[in-house]
C-alpha cells in the first residue's frame, strides 16, 4: 500500500509538471528595450531629459546625527535630488512643532526644486509618547 501511494504521488507530480510545461510560452521575448543615447546623439525630448544621477538620488534616503542647520542640509538634498529623509529625535529636538517645521521645509523644498518625485519624510521615534 505504501509503495502504491508513493507511485501515485510521483505520477501526480509528473502530470502537474507536464501541465506546467504545456502552459509555458516559447522562448522569452524582450518586448521593450531601454537604451541610453550616445553622447553625440540627440534622439528627442525623452532621451535628453533622462538623468541617471537624478534616478539614483530618487531612491536614496538621507539621514544625519544630531541637529543640523537647514542651510547645510538643503544644498545636499537639492544637488543630489535625494528621494527621502529619515529624521531622528536629535534632528529636531523631540518637539512636535520642530518636527512640523522640518517636514514643511522638506516638502516645500521638493516642490520648489521641481523634483521629479515627492520627497518621502520618515521618522524613527521609539517611545514617542507625544505622537499618540
Amino acid at each position: 500500500m505504501r509503495r502504491a501511494s508513493q507511485v501515485g504521488f510521483v505520477l501526480i507530480v509528473v502530470v502537474l509538471a507536464v501541465f506546467v510545461l504545456i502552459g509555458q510560452s516559447g522562448a522569452p521575448r524582450l518586448i521593450v528595450a531601454v537604451r541610453s543615447p550616445l553622447p553625440t546623439q540627440s534622439s528627442g525630448a525623452v532621451a535628453d531629459s533622462w538623468d541617471l544621477d537624478s534616478d539614483i538620488g530618487a531612491v536614496m534616503v538621507a539621514s544625519w546625527r544630531g541637529s543640523a542647520n537647514w542651510s547645510d542640509v538643503r544644498p545636499f538634498l537639492v544637488n543630489d535630488q535625494i528621494g527621502g529623509v529619515l529624521l531622528f529625535t536629535a534632528n529636531f529636538g523631540g518637539e512636535p512643532y520642530a518636527l512640523r517645521e522640518w517636514t514643511d521645509r522638506l516638502t516645500a523644498l521638493a516642490s520648489s526644486s521641481c523634483f521629479d518625485h515627492p520627497l518621502l519624510v520618515m521618522l524613527d521615534e521609539e517611545g514617542a509618547r507625544w505622537l499618540t
